[in-house]
């Protein structure tokens, strides 16, 4: 799988490093050292915790029908294979976008913007956002993946539940 560039982000309490590939959280350290994620082994499973638009799981056929015409869709979508724009960063935060382009629409119709924003709580949790606009001629909501990644010793509770970006 291509790599896109790594963004370490840090607190006193957690390093967090960043694809830009798909915005893949791919590395949570938190001070006392030890690893919390998995580790991506290509014998196993080659992914960190990949993030999935606009579908999760896999359509009849991978395809995607709208208004008569067909649209290749890979299970659990095209983010995960999307190089992201970083559109801001700090030493604690980082905000990646998406936005349809030729490339999208060969297997998603519609107009969208996904941003997706990561931070470090000083309480040492990593937070992850995710933000949808469609374009104002289609109306379609995706399914975005929503759920709670784990829970780990010495109160690091891992990623909270996503919330919305403004």
């Amino acid at each position: 799988m291509p790599a896109g560039p790594i963004i370490t982000l840090a607190n006193a309490a957690l390093t967090a490093r960043i694809s830009a590939l798909g915005a893949e959280l791919q590395s949570l350290v938190p001070a006392w050292g030890d690893e919390l994620m998995w580790q991506a082994d290509p014998a196993v499973w080659n992914w960190h915790a990949p993030n999935l638009f606009p579908v999760v799981g896999a359509l009849a056929k991978d395809t995607l029908i709208h208004q008569g015409v067909r649209y290749e869709m890979p299970a659990h979508g095209f983010l995960r294979h999307s190089l992201t724009e970083v559109i801001a960063q700090s030493a604690d935060a980082v905000v990646f976008r998406l936005t349809d382009n030729p490339e999208t629409r060969c297997h998603y119709p519609f107009a969208f913007t996904l941003t997706l924003a990561f931070h470090l709580e000083d309480e040492g949790r990593p937070v992850r956002n995710f933000g949808h606009r469609v374009g104002a001629a289609e109306q379609h909501t995706p399914n975005l993946r929503r759920r709670r990644r784990f829970g780990h010793r010495d109160g690091i509770r891992g990623l909270s539940a996503f919330r919305p970006v403004d």
